[in-house]
């Protein structure tokens, strides 16, 4: 064996022979034989095995905060070679044998599972893809779907090079990476049942609203034969006749 070579690197090896005439009696009255040594050694090209597993660019993956929906989101891939990036996201702290005393309790998959699409235990798994990374260094934009708005979760990460000569199997990432996200709120508030309610005065009025979420209301007052304003005029406050227009905070009630 030959050893304290350079991975993923071409070499040539020469090889000469000889035979083994000089381990042969010599004959009576003859002199000692010598060895036949070919002329010319014969060069065999090799490539040396790709060994290394990709390696992800300083910040990445990531989810940029501009890319983050309500009900998907864009992640950002970059690694050290051409391959693939297998993803699996699973609920926040979703976790295998949660309520097991035997060790067998675990939020982190392995490389293997994010690879097969499961989450820890093969299981838990929302959602799962892989993304291909056909270039070194370069920055590879992808959307997944299919999640729930305002909504925690988990995506764990590996990363595999791609299969080439001098590389089989390919090389898995021996480790997962794991970012912590939340969804965006896309949903209005509902106002609870029996609101908006109104208060009358003579000369006054007060509005009571309760919602089911933390958020603001806003109102206007117009004559009862006005037109009805777009929810837009009633938030702007601006653009519609004969109005009185205010606003407020309300905390939400159960």
């Amino acid at each position: 064996s030959i050893i304290g070579l350079q991975s993923e690197t071409q070499f040539n090896v020469w090889v000469v022979a000889e035979d083994d005439e000089d381990l042969m009696p010599p004959y009576p009255g003859q002199p000692v034989r010598a060895a036949n040594l070919q002329h010319h050694p014969t060069p065999v090209p090799v490539f040396t095995a790709d060994i290394s597993y990709p390696i992800f660019a300083t910040g990445y993956p990531n989810i940029p905060y501009a890319d983050l929906a309500g009900t998907q989101l864009n992640v950002q891939t970059k690694i050290n070679e051409p391959g693939f990036v297998y993803y699996v996201i699973v609920l926040a702290n979703w976790t295998y044998h949660k309520t097991y005393t035997d060790g067998t309790a675990r939020m982190l998959p392995t490389p293997e599972e994010v690879k097969a699409g499961t989450g820890p235990g093969g299981m838990g798994q929302i959602v799962a893809g892989v993304i291909a990374n056909p270039m070194s260094n370069q920055t590879v934009v992808t959307t997944i779907a299919g999640l729930e708005s305002q909504t925690l979760y988990d995506i764990y990460f590996v990363a595999i090079d791609d299969e080439h000569s001098g590389d089989n199997p390919p090389n898995l990432q021996p480790f997962v990476t794991k970012i912590h996200f939340q969804t965006r709120d896309i949903t209005p508030p509902e106002f609870q049942a029996g609101f908006p309610a109104v208060r009358i005065g003579g000369e006054s009025l007060d509005v009571i609203v309760r919602l089911n979420e933390l958020g603001k209301y806003y109102y206007i007052v117009v004559l009862a034969d006005s037109l009805a304003p777009t929810a837009a005029q009633v938030f702007a406050g601006v653009n519609y006749p004969s109005q009185y227009e205010d606003s407020g905070f309300v905390t939400p009630h159960a």
